[in-house]
């Protein structure tokens, strides 16, 4: 599964033209990549506390990207009094539920992809393969 780093143009790719007018006028002390930076550490803690391993840098697993712009959403759009209007049910229930899930990764009932899982890549004539480190101790049989 690949890793990425989620920007706010993918947040605002969610609304629609006139939406997006008004969201990027709205923006002011409260914007969209402050509230993606926030999300984006709860999103890495919630992996991690799940036990899942966590890419380098701020990126996410891509399956969990939808869950991020869902929550960074609905937190921009209650954040700004202005934008009542687009704070619509359908867009609550969605931050609801991206929260829930977060909270399963969080209890490890969500597994995550390692962010450097064996597999392999092809090219023209040459196929690379990886393959995944055992950690073996007596206490433990991880990775036999």
């Amino acid at each position: 599964m690949p890793w990425s780093t989620l920007v706010a143009e993918e947040v605002l790719q969610e609304f629609t033209s006139g939406e997006r007018a008004a969201v990027e006028s709205a923006q002011g002390a409260v914007t969209i990549d402050n509230i993606t930076s926030r999300v984006v550490a709860q999103v890495r803690g919630a992996c991690v506390a799940g036990g899942n391993a966590v890419a380098d840098g701020d990126t996410l697993p891509d399956y969990l990207k939808p869950f991020a712009i869902d929550i960074i959403r609905w937190r921009f759009l209650v954040s700004l009094p202005k934008l009542a209007q687009l704070q619509t049910e359908e867009r609550k229930k969605m931050a609801e539920a991206a929260s829930a899930a977060l909270e399963r990764v969080a209890a490890g009932e969500i597994r995550i992809e390692s962010p450097s899982v064996s597999g392999s890549v092809q090219g023209d004539d040459s196929q690379i393969v990886v393959t995944p480190t055992q950690h073996v101790t007596r206490t433990t049989l991880n990775g036999l």
